[in-house]
């Protein structure tokens, strides 16, 4: 792209060369300094090549050595592109004009896009990057990226890894938030396995410590699983760092009390597509200027940032926004529907609280009628694993030996 421009700016030549002895032509070019390129063969004994303006005035001596005819089919750049226009001063003037403007343009920052966010809002890490001095609108030259990032880090402390880049106009920012580690007794303290939840023992896999539970075992939350204490009769007893896996049969449940009747959108087959665009923080209207004509819509948004070349974004964007009328409609549900609606929004909220690994068995549910609504209860009989480490102290010492 530099090159492209310095050329433009110079100014360079599109010529034909015809003879027969075209690589020597070519080679000589060369062994003089000539820079030539995008050369492309017509036929046999034809050419097209560009050259620079002080390259042509040069070309003479190998153009004579192997009886070559030079032609100029074409001048471009700068230097020609002024020489065509010269005597038309006020349009001389606003291409000028036009390149200080886009030069200054091109000196600030334009738009700020920010990815990896989850839990973070989003508005919350935009104040946070205005007050380093990453906004719209603010000069790309006066804040360090290193800068910014060490601020970042310093305000707000669910960021765990930041990334600031700017490229041309846009300032890129990418965010790893900060995760709360899991309670996990460090390694080389001792420590017991306990149940976090309650369920019927399966079968264990133990590297460290005594297995104090057997398979088809009854555990509530919180009873002990494998201890981290050891009684010898010869040394005393020992404390481990307990270490292992207990897999169980647990059953989980969630019930509430729901109406018969819900609300449901639906989509009546009216839309408009609108048009606009924005400029900075300021949003135009383009067509059509009147009100959104429907009460209750959805409403689905695609902007384009108006970009000039490569990474130079103007602070303007083209909007388009699909609107879609919606209705809202009361259905009312026999009992049937209501327990099976209801039954799948229950599992689907206890699933959502579930880790990656644990596997459902089964499912099972119920309901009772209660006047103009309905009880649903919904269980989940699963296998997984429930071993939670937990410190141990002295005491643990002391009531082993008991």
């Amino acid at each position: 792209m530099i090159f492209a421009f310095l050329k433009f700016l110079r100014g360079y030549l599109v010529i034909e060369a015809e003879g027969l002895f075209l690589e020597r032509f070519i080679n000589l070019a060369i062994k003089s300094n000539i820079f030539l390129w995008d050369i492309k063969k017509i036929s046999r004994n034809k050419m097209t090549l560009k050259i620079s303006i002080l390259g042509y005035k040069k070309i003479g001596k190998a153009a004579h050595a192997t009886a070559t005819k030079v032609v100029i089919k074409e001048r471009r750049g700068l230097p020609n592109f002024m020489n065509k226009h010269k005597k038309r001063k006020a349009f001389l003037i606003g291409i000028i004009l036009f390149g200080i403007i886009i030069s200054c343009l091109s000196s600030f920052v334009w738009s700020v896009e920010i990815s990896g966010t989850e839990k973070i809002d989003e508005a919350v890490l935009r104040d946070e990057l205005r007050s380093c001095g990453i906004d719209a609108g603010v000069l790309k030259f006066n804040h360090s990226p290193q800068e910014v990032k060490r601020k970042m880090m310093l305000l707000n402390p669910d960021i765990a890894w930041i990334w600031v880049d700017i490229k041309g106009t846009r300032a890129f920012v990418e965010v790893k938030e900060r995760t709360e580690k899991p309670d996990i007794v460090p390694d080389g303290e001792p420590c017991n396995i306990v149940a976090d939840c309650d369920g019927i023992i399966e079968n264990t896999v133990i590297l460290k410590g005594k297995t104090v539970v057997s398979e088809g075992d009854i555990v509530k939350k919180g009873d002990l699983l494998v201890s981290g204490v050891d009684d010898t009769n010869y040394t005393g007893p020992i404390m481990y760092h307990a270490d292992g896996e207990v897999y169980a049969m647990t059953w989980h449940e969630e019930s509430g009390v729901f109406p018969l009747t819900r609300t449901e959108k639906f989509k009546t087959g009216n839309s408009q597509s609108r048009f606009g665009v924005k400029i900075a923080n300021w949003e135009v209207p383009v067509y059509p200027f009147s009100k959104i004509p429907f009460e209750q819509y959805d409403k689905n948004t695609e902007e384009k940032t108006l970009k000039l070349w490569g990474d130079l974004y103007l602070p303007a964007s083209w909007k388009s926004y699909y609107i879609e009328e919606i209705t809202e409609n009361s259905v009312t549900m026999n009992e049937e529907e209501a327990f099976g609606f209801y039954t799948d929004e229950l599992c689907k909220k206890m699933e959502r609280q579930f880790s990656a690994d644990v596997e459902i068995i089964n499912k099972d549910a119920n309901y009772e009628l209660q006047g103009d609504k309905i009880y649903v209860k919904c269980s989940l009989q699963c296998r997984e694993e429930i071993g939670q480490q937990a410190p141990l102290y002295k005491n643990d010492m002391e009531d082993s030996g008991d």
